[in-house]
């Protein structure tokens, strides 16, 4: 297991509440659902082929709803549940990994700053949290990002601790919340970082 804890749920077919279902479509489901196998190495070597055609910086934006964070959630999620795909995927799972680090840490102050649209979101969707959030769940894999770049021991723990500690000193309201994006005046809950401070240090 990759120690991915995923905040999704599978999604499951209801069952059909027409009463008329031809011969065809019945006889097309049974055909697509009889080899498993065939399907799960299908959609295994999608996500090959999307990281294979964007290599490293080939990614347009790294946030987690469009970008690299939401490919290696997908990723994850499918870890969670087929273990045994770990062997085929690994290699390029931490080239990911290693290249989403490598992209925010440009800092001189050691944080990871990420921006979409050119700007520095702090949210879930297409800011920091969720980019963290996707550090934390492949945590058992930042030795070998280190390893892959050749970076000091704890390097990647070092910039994340940097980053929480600096959204909550300079973005955070009277309340504890936290803003949104860097300048706004939205909200987002300051659950992710608190509890990334508790869990690291």
């Amino acid at each position: 297991m990759t120690g991915f804890t995923p905040k999704y749920e599978i999604l499951r077919k209801t069952p059909c509440t027409t009463s008329k279902t031809s011969n065809s479509n019945t006889s097309n489901s049974n055909t697509s659902n009889s080899n498993p196998t065939s399907n799960i190495n299908r959609h295994l070597q999608k996500l090959l082929q999307i990281a294979n055609t964007r290599p490293r910086n080939g990614w347009e934006c790294e946030e987690l709803l469009y970008g690299r964070s939401g490919w290696l959630a997908a990723v994850g999620f499918s870890l969670n549940y087929r273990p045994d795909i770990h062997p085929t995927i690994k290699e390029t799972l931490i080239i990911q990994l290693y290249s989403l680090f490598i992209s925010g840490a440009k800092q001189k102050n050691g944080r990871l700053l990420y921006t979409w649209h050119g700007k520095n979101y702090l949210g879930w969707a297409h800011g920091v949290s969720g980019i963290l959030q996707t550090f934390f769940g492949f945590k058992k894999y930042w030795t070998e990002i280190e390893l892959l770049g050749n970076l000091p021991e704890n390097t990647v723990l070092n910039h994340i601790l940097a980053t929480v500690e600096d959204v909550l000193e300079n973005n955070s309201f009277e309340s504890g919340n936290i803003q949104s994006s860097a300048g706004n005046t939205g909200l987002i809950c300051k659950s992710v970082t608190k509890l990334a401070i508790n869990d690291l240090k």
